[in-house]
């Protein structure tokens, strides 16, 4: 019975001493693949300072510039093909405003 408690305040310590952190997403690329109108694979790749969208020939279609605080990635400033604009602008205007 000594040996459980132990144990268990042993698990209890470790736990409440780590500190659980998620991996970066600065320098990450993600790709999937867009149906109508695009039809193609996109990959978004993201640094410390920016981020840009390239399609499967590696043609630029997006630039942003982005903040990384903590784990949520914001995006500024964008440029590029005028639909994207477009699209992201509509995007912008969903989520709740920087804090």
């Amino acid at each position: 019975m000594k040996k459980m408690v132990l144990l268990i305040g042993v698990f209890c310590f470790a736990s409440i001493v780590s500190q659980v952190c998620g991996q970066s997403i600065n320098n990450r690329n993600w790709k999937a693949y867009f149906a109508d109108p695009i039809n193609d694979t996109l990959t978004l790749h993201v640094r410390s300072d920016s981020s840009f969208v390239t399609t499967s020939k590696g043609d630029v279609m997006l630039r942003t510039n982005c903040i990384i605080t903590g784990d949520t990635l914001w995006l500024g400033r964008f440029a590029g093909h005028p639909r994207f604009a477009e699209v992201l602008a509509e995007v912008a205007a969903l989520l709740p405003p920087r804090q």
